[in-house]
Order: structure tokens, then sequence, then C-alpha cells
């Protein structure tokens, strides 16, 4: 009886997270779960067809640098390389310098999109510093909705089922503001999870984290 419930009550979790992520989507125009499912599906691609969506990714992000990237439109055109030389020549990649920290520090305005939809959607983040300097660097939110659905990717391969209440320790100050604290809260319970800071991590924490409940 009690796996009865438990698998019933999962059930209604699951169309629970996936009913308020729908709604999520329909009000923020995020694609969270298509991102999700996307991924869910290329996985099962042969070798010769991930190769394939590699390349066509590949040659879109180069498009879309050439065309919106100030910084990448000089440096393709100092190096004598153009996004279709992939098309019949892939180590024509190679002529392209790799950025390193220091020209994303020197060139950090010329690096950022000029396509004007794409800028408003762009926020700071910063790097932890661990190498002795942060690394400020910005996001959107196409990258956003892939990071989460990898991650969710990734716990279903360890098993866990949407709808189902799990923890992350995360070793970085996600409460900032106001705004950035609400905005996770919301995301937390969107997912069913319980996140703390890993360098802030008390007792009084960690209790909250075992009297959770899904």
């Amino acid at each position: 009886m009690k796996q009865q419930y438990l698998a019933g009550n999962m059930t209604i979790n699951n169309t629970l997270r996936r009913g308020v992520l729908k709604l999520h989507t329909a009000v923020t125009g995020r694609q969270i779960l298509s991102c999700l499912n996307e991924l869910n599906r290329t996985q099962w691609l042969s070798k010769t067809e991930l190769m394939d969506l590699q390349r066509a990714k590949l040659k879109k992000l180069l498009n879309y640098a050439y065309k919106f990237v100030p910084y990448y439109q000089r440096i393709f055109d100092q190096a004598g390389f153009h996004p279709d030389d992939i098309n019949h020549d892939p180590t024509a990649f190679h002529k392209l310098p790799i950025l390193t920290k220091s020209l994303i520090r020197e060139n950090f305005s010329e690096l950022q999109t000029t396509e004007p939809k794409l800028r408003k959607q762009l926020s700071e983040v910063t790097t932890s510093g661990s190498s002795g300097q942060p690394l400020l660097f910005l996001q959107d939110n196409a990258y956003r909705d892939n990071v989460t659905a990898d991650i969710q990717r990734h716990l279903g391969w360890a098993g866990w089922k949407m709808g189902q209440l799990h923890a992350y320790l995360w070793g970085s100050n996600f409460e900032e503001t106001t705004e950035h604290y609400l905005r996770t809260h919301l995301i937390d319970w969107e997912w069913n999870r319980f996140l703390t800071n890993a360098y802030t991590l008390t007792e009084e924490k960690m209790a909250v984290c075992r009297h959770c409940r899904v």
C-alpha cells in the first residue's frame, strides 16, 4: 500500500510540476521543457547523426558570431576565415585563436551581441574567482534554459523523476539581491528542490532540508 501511495503521489507531483513549467513557459517564453525533451531525444542518436548535428550547430554559431559579434567579425576577417569555410574544410576552424580569460576581459564590450532582442535577455554572472580574479560574463535565456534542462537530464540518469524532492549544495552566493532570491525560490518550488549555499552551510539550513517533504 505504501509503495502504491508513493507511486501515485509521484505521478501527481510529476503532472503538477510539468503543468507549472508549462505555465511558466507561457508567461515568460522560457523553453526548459522543450530543451529537456530535445536533450532526451538526441542522446539516442547514432554517432553519425550526432556528428551531423554538431556540425550544423557549429555552423549556426559561427554564422551568428560573424553577423552579430564585433570581436568575431574582426577576428574572422583578420584570420581570413568565413563560416562557410568549414563546409569544405573542417580544419579551417583552427585558424581562429583560442578565447582566453584575458582576451575576454580585454574585449568584453566587443564580445557582446549587437542583436537588440537578445541583448535584453543578458544578465551578468561571474566565476568563483578560484584562479585569483573572478571573470565577468553574460548569459541569455537560451543558455539558462539549456543548462537547467541538462541538469534535469543528468538527474534522470541517476533515477530521479520529475516532481521528486531533491537537494542542491551550490558553491556560490545566489541570494545577493531580493529579486534573485525570490526568483531562485520560485524555481526551487517549480522543480521541488532545496537549494543552499555550500559556502554558508549551517546546522539550521540542513535542518530545513531534513524537514522537507515531497
